[in-house]
């Protein structure tokens, strides 16, 4: 049967859907007219006395000429989730440590930002309380804990899940960014191939067209970016150059400056190992783009990095006469 929608704000949604109707000069029983959805029905939608169907959503885009499955995002209840999300991702790329390491209560100090939503679908909840957890143990001294906390989040919808199985199953995008996590934990454990086979079916299901949504893409990119990584941590430096490459082509395509940085330094590194002479100009590349960035802290990093692992002297104050050459 047609699922429901939940956790959705269902007055400020109607409210919506009513000024839409009458913005097109339709009453509720032309709409009936012309979707089979009865007034009575519709009012109802509109006061946000019921949960809305995908049908119903779907024959109102078609009376409207909207997107209405597009507009519905914003009514979600779960937009401190994604919104959190997306600090989630500057914390991890900025290397914010401490914060890493306390999540939970971080993110109960940033949603008292929001206005109070009706109450989040359990399930939702209870998957991203998981990931938080996860994800503080990740980025501490004993990453390896990290696998058991994103394998309870993913059983939460998928109660048979396990590592051997996963291609069994049918997934959200959250939950193929906690599939991803589940294979960089598994890396942490040195299981490079069981990793690498993760992402890999990770990149094969994540929609990589032009009408894949922007958080589709952002997951695109982190796979490139750790498929690279892992294959430079087994020292498969071609692969990890094929896939560094193949990200930065991808954030290319799709006008995306997310990742790119951190992707030509694996491009850089793996240029390096392979003897490509062109690596000082990619490694600096990367430095340049944090600086458009306004990250100077995070190049100075990766430049006290680059010289302890690899040997390789950058400067922030040389960049402008190396990339000339």
């Amino acid at each position: 049967m047609t699922k429901l929608f939940e956790s959705y704000k269902l007055k400020e949604l109607g409210k919506f859907l009513k000024s839409t109707r009458i913005n097109l000069g339709f009453t509720q029983k032309d709409v009936e007219k012309i979707t089979g959805i009865t007034s009575d029905s519709l009012r109802r939608v509109e006061q946000g006395q019921v949960l809305l169907r995908f049908d119903t959503l779907i024959l109102l885009s078609m009376a409207y000429k909207k997107d209405l499955i597009e507009d519905l995002k914003v009514y979600c209840n779960s937009t401190r989730l994604l919104s959190y999300y997306t600090r989630l991702e500057d914390l991890i790329i900025n290397y914010r440590l401490e914060t890493l390491q306390n999540l939970r209560q971080d993110y109960y100090d940033y949603i008292k930002c929001f206005e109070p939503d009706t109450p989040i679908n359990y399930h939702v909840e209870c998957q991203f309380e998981k990931l938080l957890s996860g994800i503080s143990k990740y980025n501490s001294s004993t990453p390896q804990d990290s696998l058991e906390d994103f394998i309870d989040a993913m059983r939460i919808n998928n109660t048979l899940f396990n590592i051997y199985n996963y291609h069994q199953f049918k997934y959200t995008v959250f939950e193929m960014r906690i599939l991803l996590l589940i294979a960089l934990a598994l890396s942490t454990k040195n299981e490079f191939a069981s990793s690498n086979d993760m992402l890999v079916y990770c990149l094969k299901r994540v929609n990589l067209n032009r009408n894949s949504t922007y958080n589709e893409k952002l997951l695109a990119i982190k796979i490139y970016f750790n498929l690279s990584y892992n294959y430079h941590r087994i020292d498969c430096h071609d692969k990890a150059h094929k896939y560094s490459v193949k990200g930065i082509d991808f954030c290319n395509k799709h006008y995306i400056s997310y990742g790119l940085a951190t992707l030509l330094y694996r491009k850089g590194i793996a240029e390096f190992f392979l003897n490509k002479p062109k690596y000082l100009m990619t490694l600096n590349q990367s430095l340049t783009l944090l600086l458009i960035e306004e990250k100077e802290s995070l190049a100075k990093k990766y430049i006290d990095i680059t010289y302890k692992n690899y040997g390789i002297p950058l400067s922030l104050d040389t960049l402008c006469n190396i990339s000339k050459n």
